[in-house]
């Protein structure tokens, strides 16, 4: 609401809740790693023969994608609620989880995050988890993946809200048109 309206008000009555959620993840990562969660849910790419939990990326992978981005949601919140104390503890928890799954999940051999699913790739890209010196290497990897998958998307539930925007944010508008815009499964 706040992103669409500007209206802080909804982020005020909402903070308390939103560190006490956070506070819940603390309590169950281990290693700044969280473990449990639904993971990439409908996963395209496994779904021809039923529905069913994700096969393509591993549930530690994006939880602790998902522990690192409620980190930034909360640092962001906290400095448009004027509290740099919390800013400041939520951006150090940032830089702990980013540096835990960097180190756990990526592959500095081949420039692969977690199974190298389009999910595993667009996850740390989008969160800005992925280093600088790396982007390109897994923007890289990331293209050929897509290509591998026959330009057909072939994440679940966690990849799929940013895959097009980000692949459009990286310049390759025109890979994420043509994904948009296939006609055969999964399309």
């Amino acid at each position: 609401l706040y992103n669409f309206y500007g209206d802080k008000e909804i982020l005020s009555e909402s903070y308390e809740s939103m560190k006490h959620h956070m506070s819940y993840y603390d309590s169950i990562a281990k290693d700044n790693i969280v473990s449990w969660g639904l993971g990439d849910w409908q996963d395209a790419s496994v779904q021809k023969g039923g529905f069913g939990g994700p096969r393509g990326t591993t549930v530690p992978f994006t939880s602790t994608c998902a522990y690192f981005h409620y980190a930034d949601i909360l640092h962001q919140t906290a400095l448009l609620l004027d509290k740099p104390d919390d800013a400041a503890r939520y951006q150090g928890q940032m830089d702990v989880i980013r540096k835990s799954l960097h180190e756990t999940f990526y592959d500095a051999e081949t420039g692969v995050y977690d199974t190298g699913s389009q999910t595993a790739y667009v996850l740390p890209l989008r969160l800005k988890i992925t280093p600088e010196k790396e982007r390109p290497r897994v923007i890289e990897n990331f293209v050929k993946q897509i290509a591998k998958d026959d330009d057909h998307l072939t994440s679940g539930f966690v990849g799929m809200p940013f895959l097009l925007a980000e692949l459009t944010e990286i310049g390759h508008g025109d890979l994420a048109w043509k994904i948009a815009t296939q006609e055969t499964y999964p399309s």
